[in-house]
């Protein structure tokens, strides 16, 4: 798999968790917090920044981790309305290519570690 590839969703689901957060407060979903949502976003974004600044083992195995922890809550969220209910979807699809690409990047780089041994 690709490191770009890795890159661009760890991006993508960091600026997905932010847009959460605001439609959450616009949308007055009953028992959220936007805030949290917010502030889980950083993650992503430490792991994106550890992917562009080279450190790619770091950053799929933090990736990897948050799209894990994803992947396991997406049964328990509720859906509030429709919008509410593709958003969520698109984003449980998203998280899962995410993992799908981290597991490839880290298989890649030990493959690449196991040859050069």
């Amino acid at each position: 798999m690709n490191v770009r590839t890795l890159t661009i969703l760890t991006a993508v689901l960091g600026i997905a968790e932010l847009l959460t957060a605001v439609f959450t407060v616009v949308e007055h979903t009953p028992n959220s917090a936007p805030v949290m949502q917010a502030v889980f976003a950083v993650p992503w974004f430490v792991s994106w920044l550890l992917l562009r600044s080279g450190r790619v083992t770091a950053g799929a195995i933090v990736s990897g981790l948050l799209c894990l922890f994803i992947l396991l809550a997406f049964p328990t969220w509720r859906h509030y309305s429709t919008f509410d209910r593709v958003w969520q979807i698109a984003y449980a699809v998203t998280t899962l290519a995410g993992l799908v690409t981290s597991v490839g990047v880290l298989a890649r780089r030990r493959s690449a570690t196991a040859r050069v041994s």
